[in-house]
């Protein structure tokens, strides 16, 4: 007599024995990272193109979170454990040294310029979900990155540009393609487009704004994990560099940390405007859980930030950048000039 047939498995059985094997896998991948980043994050930084993509992915709040799955690989040893939840938290407080800063009450004076920089991410509808916020802060200077939606050229392309140009009336505007907008509460007597990499991409403008004459550079540089920043930032520097004869006023949507390694030689002869007088996080990027500082203002000589915060906003990706600016020459505007907000 032949022996019963096994019963069949149960039809849930090869997905209970997958969950095991795939949590295991994305574990060690975890681990990986968290040990890559702690390496670059305290050695080469972005130095090595192939490994900035990990140093960009593992920002301080990012190797803390990283760090915990370790309580289980140790939670036989309590002493290990103890010591994994310490590293988590000098990653956490590393974090919070470097990104966040008290508020300082300081108040806007007479002479300060206002300028605010927002990435907006592209929006096929203009400047509907944005002129209100960026007319709030009342700026001088708005650096607007990615304004215009993909598609380039025809009607759809001039109606959105004719839109944030009829959105902020009494500002002069210039648009550098599809990446950059530049709108100025005063007399923009000079611009020209700069291609920076293969897609990376320079505005660069001599305004006049109540008296004070002040260089704007305005930038936006390649976002793709796969193609360096290395190339777009020395240009970048390279530029700022020429405009030493006159303030300086450098900012946009940079894609590396404000502690990348490519903007050490940038960090010799320009001021970050938030290291100089932030408040608030650092971070800008992305605008719900910010961890990364990719949206900055650097200032050349003749010029320095007096206040400068990070807004909050779910409209993008990208957190608004506001700062107020003072010339350090003691000039005053120009006769019959208002200081109004």
């Amino acid at each position: 007599m032949s022996a019963p047939a096994p019963a069949p498995a149960p039809s849930g059985e090869p997905l209970r024995g997958a969950a095991p094997w795939l949590a295991q896998q994305l574990y060690v991948l975890a681990m990986v990272l968290w040990a890559n980043g702690v390496f670059l994050r305290l050695t080469l930084r972005d130095g090595e193109d192939f490994l900035a993509p990990i140093y960009y992915a593992t920002p301080w709040p990012v190797l803390a979170v990283l760090t915990l799955p370790f309580i289980w690989t140790f939670r036989r040893q309590p002493k290990a454990v103890f010591a994994v939840i310490v590293v988590a938290h000098l990653f956490g407080i590393a974090w919070i040294l470097e990104s966040l800063r008290p508020a300082t009450g300081i108040e806007p004076e007479p002479g300060q310029v206002r300028v605010a920089q927002w990435n907006v991410g592209r929006p096929s509808d203009g400047p509907v979900r944005f002129a209100e916020k960026l007319r709030a802060s009342e700026p001088d200077i708005i650096a607007v990155n990615e304004p215009f939606p993909k598609e380039r050229g025809g009607a759809a392309r001039e109606d959105v540009e004719q839109a944030w140009r009829s959105a902020f009336p009494g500002y002069e505007a210039r648009s550098a393609g599809s990446h950059l907008l530049l709108l100025v509460r005063g007399e923009i007597e000079r611009h020209a487009v700069v291609v920076l990499d293969r897609r990376s991409w320079a505005h660069e403008a001599d305004v006049t704004i109540r008296g004070h004459r002040l260089a704007v550079l305005h930038v936006d540089v390649v976002g793709k994990v796969s193609e360096s920043r290395r190339g777009a930032i020395r240009k970048i520097t390279e530029l700022a560099q020429q405009a030493r004869d006159r303030p300086l006023l450098l900012l946009g949507d940079f894609n590396v940390p404000v502690d990348s390694v490519h903007l050490d030689e940038l960090r010799k002869s320009h001021r970050n405007a938030f290291q100089s007088a932030g408040q608030g996080s650092m971070d800008t990027w992305p605008s719900f859980l910010p961890v990364l500082s990719i949206d900055q203002v650097w200032l050349g000589s003749g010029v320095r930030a007096v206040k400068t915060r990070h807004g909050l906003t779910l409209r993008s990706d990208h957190r608004p950048v506001t700062v107020e600016l003072r010339f350090d020459d003691g000039s005053s505007p120009a006769p019959g000039e208002t200081e109004s907000r």
